[in-house]
């Protein structure tokens, strides 16, 4: 690795401030305001037994009735069989008869079966909708969103270094390309590449002897193995000629003032989203707990259906054949909010409520931290770079790399 000069950091980046904002003093706000569960917006389910429907009594007078035909009819076919064992063609039937009897309870549970099912299934249906009309996944999101913000700015110190430190690592290649930048293959005499060929080349993007590459220029039409090869030659005879400088270079700036510059608008708009997040936070909770208290309605009403059959299941003998209506397990089938682990907690588990607060944040080499650095840095500027899509030219439509600070910067890389 080639020797690099020592970087002292911008005096900007220290300063990323908001007025009047602190950070200590937002936690704590944050930290003290109560997130309700869906569990502790529940609308209020009466428990009150109502009495058996007419249907329900019906039922059981029916029960009873054949319950005491049976009874008569196995006396009958007992008495039969007693004294006149060889008429089994009489007391048989009238013993199979009065078991029939006995077995209209079972006919009864599948009637509650039945319609408890239906319950199950409208009561699962309601609670989604409850939860969606209320606004319970906004509130998720302002929460996901201030953990997110707290972690941009706790981890923007780290991501800064391991930014510099990948620019000290390709600090020869950026100031290669740089240089090799200076070259323009219309001025150049190159075999083969006349006037037609160098305008297919920059509608491609290849202009310089930086955008020389062997895949970028065989994707231009006209082009193959034999004709690229006195592009590729020419590149690499300019390189032999390349010296690297280990003092500091005008290029060092203008990329270190990019990296600093990303990271101040990061903190930047972490502050201003945690800044904003108790009022906001409040009235996401305030629209939450008024929408979940009027669209509950629907719940309670489904909720009397249930004891309804309970109380005609009770009256009827079937009550094995009847379930609760589970709203926990109902709701755990909703998107889960974040977690008290991942944003802090206020009181103990199982009281009902989370509440928003500081998190851990990513390390500077974490996955997290260092996703972007999937994406090559700009060969003028070392920002970060992002895949475009071109407008015109002969290359219209085909995708490459371009500086995240265009129109400041026009850096681009072939894909």
């Amino acid at each position: 690795m080639p020797r690099v000069p020592a970087f002292a950091p911008a005096e900007g980046f220290a300063d990323a401030s908001i007025a009047g904002f602190d950070l200590s003093s937002v936690i704590s706000e944050l930290q003290r305001i109560t997130v309700p569960t869906p569990i502790s917006l529940a609308p209020a389910i009466s428990s009150a037994s109502p009495k058996p429907s007419p249907e329900a009594i019906s039922l059981a007078s029916k029960g009873i009735e054949s319950k005491a035909l049976g009874v008569v009819g196995l006396i009958c076919a007992g008495l039969f069989l007693f004294y006149k064992p060889l008429l089994w063609f009489v007391w048989g039937p009238i013993g199979f008869w009065a078991f029939r009897q006995f077995s209209l309870k079972t006919s009864h549970s599948g009637h509650v079966r039945t319609r408890n099912a239906a319950l199950q299934t409208a009561w699962r249906d309601k609670v989604r909708a409850w939860y969606e009309a209320s606004g319970f996944a906004h509130v998720q999101e302002i929460r996901a969103r201030l953990e997110r913000a707290r972690a941009d700015l706790a981890g923007a110190p780290g991501i800064r270094a391991a930014d510099i430190a990948e620019y000290k690592r390709n600090r020869r290649s950026l100031q290669l390309q740089k240089w090799l930048e200076g070259f323009y293959i219309e001025r150049a005499k190159i075999s083969g590449v006349g006037t037609a060929k160098t305008a297919a080349l920059a509608s491609f993007g290849i202009e310089t002897a930086a955008d020389v590459e062997l895949s970028a220029v065989m994707a231009v039409p006209g082009f193959g193995p034999k004709n690229a090869e006195p592009l590729i030659d020419w590149r690499a005879s300019l390189e032999k000629h390349f010296v690297y400088s280990e003092a500091p270079t005008a290029l060092d700036a203008t990329c270190l003032a990019a990296i600093d510059q990303r990271c101040t608008n990061k903190i930047i708009e972490a502050k201003r989203i945690l800044a904003a997040g108790p009022a906001e936070l409040r009235a996401a909770i305030r629209t939450l707990e008024a929408r979940a208290k009027t669209y509950g309605n629907g719940l309670s009403a489904l909720h009397m259906q249930w004891l309804q059959l309970h109380a005609d299941a009770e009256h009827i003998g079937a009550l094995a054949a009847l379930e609760p209506l589970d709203l926990d397990a109902a709701i755990k089938l909703m998107p889960q909010p974040v977690s008290a682990s991942q944003v802090g907690s206020k009181g103990k588990a199982g009281n009902g409520a989370t509440s928003v607060g500081p998190s851990s944040h990513p390390r500077p080499n974490s996955p997290q931290a260092s996703s972007s650095a999937q994406a090559p840095l700009c060969p003028n500027c070392s920002a970060r770079m992002v895949k475009r899509t071109a407008r015109r030219g002969r290359n219209k439509g085909g995708t490459f790399w371009g500086c995240t600070t265009y129109p400041r910067c026009k850096g681009t890389r072939s894909i």
